[in-house]
């Protein structure tokens, strides 16, 4: 009589080959959540740093030099904040005093770490903030006087953009920007 049954041999067997393959699986699997989870945090980590970018520049190349004042690590963010003035505009072009001089707005706009919610990049005219982007560990402005390799009117500002993802893990990138600002 034959017997139709497995043994116990090739039950146990079969049983590490499905347990090592459905291991390779679950690996695989867990592996490509964590590529997707890293290019995405990395993607939003970038999406943030060009927002920021984008205002800084369309304010910044309006300035002077003359015109903005930094403070190289704020003693309430720990990093750097920038002041400036922007010219006063008619029809998209700055106005000009009676001596051919730029009227320059007397608005003080500060950019830096936001004191409450300290990871949020923010812009204050004149006490009043609008938020420009979030995930920001700091910002670097650098001028003439820091890095001599930088013109008269370039500002190099350094963004370091940080966030945490699933299972504690952090992730860190930092963006830099050069702003050719108004002679």
């Amino acid at each position: 009589m034959k017997d139709k049954g497995l043994t116990i041999v090739e039950v146990a067997i079969s049983s590490i080959i499905l347990s090592v393959i459905a291991g390779l699986l679950i690996t695989a699997y867990m592996q490509g959540i964590s590529i997707f989870q890293t290019a995405d945090i990395n993607s939003t980590l970038q999406g943030n740093a060009r927002t920021a970018f984008n205002m800084l520049s369309l304010d910044l190349r309006k300035t002077s030099r003359n015109q903005i004042q930094i403070i190289q690590n704020n003693p309430f963010s720990g990093t750097d904040t920038i002041i400036y003035h922007l010219p006063r505009e008619s029809a998209g072009m700055p106005v000009l005093t009676g001596d051919n001089t730029i009227d320059w707005n007397t608005s003080t706009i500060t950019i830096g770490l936001d004191q409450i919610e300290p990871k949020r990049l923010v812009k204050d005219i004149d006490g009043v903030k609008a938020p420009i982007t979030h995930n920001v560990k700091s910002i670097r402005f650098i001028d003439h006087t820091i890095d001599s390799a930088l013109q008269l009117d370039e500002l190099k500002v350094i963004l370091n953009m940080e966030e945490t993802g699933t299972a504690g893990k952090v992730y860190n990138l930092t963006y830099t920007c050069i702003i050719n600002m108004r002679n």
